[in-house]
This record gives C-alpha cells, sequence and structure tokens, in this order.
C-alpha cells in the first residue's frame, strides 16, 4: 500500500514536471517567433 502511494506521487510529479517543462518550451518557442 505504501509502495503504491510512494509510486503515484512519483507518477504525478514526474508528470508535472514534464508539462511545466513543455508548456515553458512552447512559451520560449512563441517568444523568439514572435520577436523574430
Amino acid at each position: 500500500m505504501v509502495s503504491y502511494l510512494y509510486f503515484c506521487s512519483l507518477l504525478i510529479h514526474s508528470l508535472t514536471t514534464k508539462l511545466i517543462f513543455e508548456i515553458l518550451i512552447i512559451y520560449i518557442y512563441t517568444y523568439f517567433n514572435f520577436n523574430s
């Protein structure tokens, strides 16, 4: 049970980190596109 909860929290954490990273990349990409 504890390992299951740990796995879930780890999965959620990696997903949110991935999401934030992708949003950051998209933001930077559009920013440079609008500036050039």
